[in-house]
């Protein structure tokens, strides 16, 4: 029944082994026709980093520049939800051949700075573009989730 629920509502975008969109993976600065890209629900970066209450979240709200219509909206309950996520902990994580295996260590480099959040913001923003790269947004990783100006900000993302 959940893998009929899956596919009815999530595998046209996110795939029916959870493979993601067309694009998935690819650089965030090149043009594209929808806002958000269907990202990779088996990608092995999204199993480990994404709780089970934020897949579920994402399930029934959906991102706001999201293409897709919200699920809350459809006549799911709430162990429809919880068996969404359950079925989406059944893919198989895969891994990007063209990133160090584990064993290589750990696959995001972690900085402490003595600067508060706001002066490490703008010293990033500042080397980012000082280097020739492109800034394309600086965002909280729940913005769109969460009513606008309760998002976490000490949970911000850089996108270059």
């Amino acid at each position: 029944m959940v893998k009929k629920t899956y596919t009815r509502y999530c595998a046209d975008c996110h795939g029916i082994h959870g493979e993601g969109g067309k694009g998935t993976g690819v650089s965030q600065s090149r043009p594209r026709k929808l806002p958000v890209l269907a990202p990779a629900l088996n990608n092995e970066g999204f199993q480990k980093s994404a709780s089970d209450s934020l897949i579920k979240e994402l399930s029934r709200n959906s991102h706001k520049r999201s293409p897709i219509e919200t699920l809350k909206d459809t006549v799911l309950q709430e162990t429809d939800y919880d068996n969404l996520v359950t079925y989406i902990r059944t893919f198989k994580p895969t891994k990007n051949p063209h990133t160090p295996s584990q064993t290589a260590g750990p696959p995001i480099i972690v900085r402490e700075s003595s600067y508060d959040l706001e002066t490490t913001i703008n010293n990033l923003k500042e080397a980012i573009v000082g280097e020739n790269f492109r800034l394309i947004r600086i965002q909280t990783l729940d913005e769109g989730f969460v009513k606008q100006g309760s998002e976490n900000r000490s949970q911000t993302i850089i996108l270059n």
